[in-house]
């Protein structure tokens, strides 16, 4: 039987996350990222880096990574097939926390319920409690897009499920493939960025054929992030934020999860500042810091759960020195972002100091202080193991450094690093900034 992986999401009060074979294991999400290598001459740089910082880093090689990921590695399915066999639903018992098989044919999928049936008899189950569906009958099309997307051939995985989203399949399975197709084209687009707009159109079809379907919030999510990818960091702004506010709101919206919901904040609130728009953002980022907060209290102690919301809060608390940066207010982000990184070294947060880092970094770039910003985006280039957009940023922002300072090896040493995050972070937003700068 072939059986999915998925990234460990919150449903319901635990997360359970099966062992995998290594060769279907995840690729690094946007935001959980590997540790890069670096060009010789930032390397060097690297060298002469406070002992300090470099006891800091120790001191955190133990620390658990954020566990927020972006909901598209981009790879990786929801759900597998078998061919020939009933579907299979992987649902969790709250109070043991146990995963168990139910077996039939899936008639709904939606956002409150699943519904299996088995000899003429429905059974209905939580939808927040799924961990996983495996297909059971389905088309050629659909059983080969699998195939497919798990050698990385997204050009043949996105056409086979297109085909498989248009014919006489179940409505269910339809819906499976649209998604599917809509993952593929984004994963293509990393190596060719034209494919943003057809995965967008995807998912645009998706959002407004299924709009109760159990997965509608992850498709709006990804929706928010092909505009980003794409360059409309204003409209990847507006609808990560529709989907915060609809889902942590006091009255959410059933079925949508806590979790991604406020990491849909987060990226708004990014994108925000990104598209320039600092009273909005600064807004979001407050908004989240007390929802974070409150969830993290409410949240069982030393549960994934409990760990997620007090990593949102404190990327959250960073906002508005971003907001400052963005609003050439360089002193006072300086100020705040060096209060930020002394208290994370003292808590040992890995996500909020190599946070604060990049934020001194950009302030420092910005007020023209450019060796000191060198420095800073190399420390986070090499150590930021906890988020992939933000350590493609920092390259970005290192490559900017090399280019400006004018060093013998600045020229090379930039376009190396902006090669880099094109082959290797193509799925992040800095991607677009670094072809640009390449094709300079």
């Amino acid at each position: 039987m072939l059986r999915s992986t998925r990234l460990p999401r919150l449903r319901g009060q635990l997360w359970v996350v099966r062992p995998v074979p290594p060769a279907r294991m995840f690729a690094p999400c946007p935001m959980q990222s590997t540790r890069p290598s670096l060009p010789r001459a930032v390397r060097s740089l690297l060298g002469g880096a406070p002992l300090a910082f470099g006891l800091t880093a120790l001191a955190l090689a133990g620390a658990t990574p954020s566990a927020f990921a972006e909901p598209a590695s981009i790879a990786r399915p929801e759900a597998a097939v078998t061919e020939g066999r009933p579907d299979q639903v992987y649902v969790k018992n709250v109070k043991t926390g146990e995963v168990k098989v139910v077996s039939g044919t899936i008639t709904a999928d939606g956002i409150d319920k699943v519904v299996v049936t088995r000899d003429g008899k429905e059974t209905k189950l939580d939808a927040a409690l799924i961990e996983e569906v495996v297909w059971g009958e389905s088309s050629p099309a659909f059983v080969e897009g699998y195939t497919y997307f798990d050698r990385g051939d997204w050009e043949n995985a996105s056409g086979k499920f297109l085909i498989a989203a248009g014919e006489g399949e179940r409505t269910v399975v339809q819906a499976a493939a649209r998604l599917l197709a809509a993952r593929s084209l984004m994963e293509w687009g990393a190596t060719e960025p034209g494919h943003y707009s057809e995965a967008a159109s995807q998912l645009d079809d998706y959002i407004s054929s299924h709009s109760s379907a159990r997965e509608l919030p992850l498709a709006r999510s990804l929706r928010a992030r092909t505009a980003w990818l794409m360059g409309d960091a204003a409209k990847a702004g507006q609808l990560y934020r529709s989907l915060f506010e609809e889902g942590t709101s006091a009255s959410p919206t059933p079925g949508y999860d806590l979790g991604l919901c406020l990491k849909a904040g987060l990226q708004a609130a990014r994108a925000l500042v990104d598209a320039g728009d600092t009273l909005a953002a600064r807004e979001i980022y407050g908004v989240l810091a007390n929802r974070a907060r409150t969830a993290a209290a409410q949240a069982e102690e030393g549960s994934p759960e409990r760990q997620l919301f007090a990593q949102l809060e404190a990327e959250a608390i960073l906002g508005p020195g971003f907001v400052d940066v963005a609003s050439s207010q360089y002193d006072q982000a300086i100020t705040f972002f060096s209060g930020q990184k002394t208290t994370a070294q003292t808590s040992k947060n890995a996500t909020a100091l190599y946070g604060a880092t990049y934020g001194m970094a950009l302030a420092l770039l910005g007020k023209g202080e450019t060796r000191k910003a060198q420095l800073q985006f190399a420390i986070v280039s090499a150590l930021d193991y906890t988020d992939n957009d933000r350590s493609a940023a920092a390259k970005l922002g290192l490559a900017r450094c090399y280019v400006q300072l004018g060093d013998s090896d600045g020229v090379a040493t930039s376009r190396a690093l902006l090669k880099e995050i094109v082959e290797q972070f193509g799925t992040t937003p800095s991607a677009r900034a670094a072809r640009e700068m390449l094709a300079q």
